[in-house]
């Protein structure tokens, strides 16, 4: 008998450690997946960022969704997009809304998103500076507090 793969098991997400280090998710566990899932469509070989689509049977694969959890997601995009991020350096900080482009194909059951493009240097070409980590691992935590105590010890595992 085949073993059955499990969906993203072998995707991967990198993101800046600065970036991992100032997102404080004050929301449903929903949001952070759905970053993390933006965030493992990204190529190693890609330059600019694209709009990725996420299947939203991949946020909850055993899940039938209906009306009520597209209101659901609806929310949790706008929560997502009211959220402001701030990167702080030496010399100041930089404030950011995550995503330049959310939009849902209600018949085909896709979110289309696309992440700010001031926001390359923590997601595209990282050499230095940043953490990586199994989707699959973060997708199985039950909560945003373990998803967000996973994302910051992982930015410091090279310490």
């Amino acid at each position: 008998m085949a073993l059955k793969k499990l969906p993203n098991s072998d995707r991967i997400v990198k993101k800046s450690n600065a970036l991992l280090r100032c997102i404080n998710w004050s929301c449903s566990i929903w949001e952070p997946r759905i970053v993390a899932l933006l965030a493992s469509k990204i190529r190693v070989d890609d330059t600019d960022f694209q709009t990725y689509e996420i299947p939203v049977r991949e946020l909850m694969p055993e899940k039938n969704w209906g009306g009520k959890d597209y209101d659901e997601l609806a929310a949790t995009v706008d929560n997502i997009l009211s959220h402001v991020i701030t990167i702080y350096y030496n010399d100041g900080w930089s404030k950011y809304n995550i995503f330049s482009k959310c939009k849902f194909k209600r018949k085909d059951g896709v979110l289309e998103l696309r992440f700010d493009p001031d926001l390359k240097s923590h997601y595209l070409e990282l050499t230095t500076n940043f953490a990586k980590y199994k989707l699959i691992e973060f997708l199985r935590l039950p909560s945003t507090y373990s998803q967000r105590m996973f994302e910051f010890l992982t930015s410091w595992k090279d310490k």
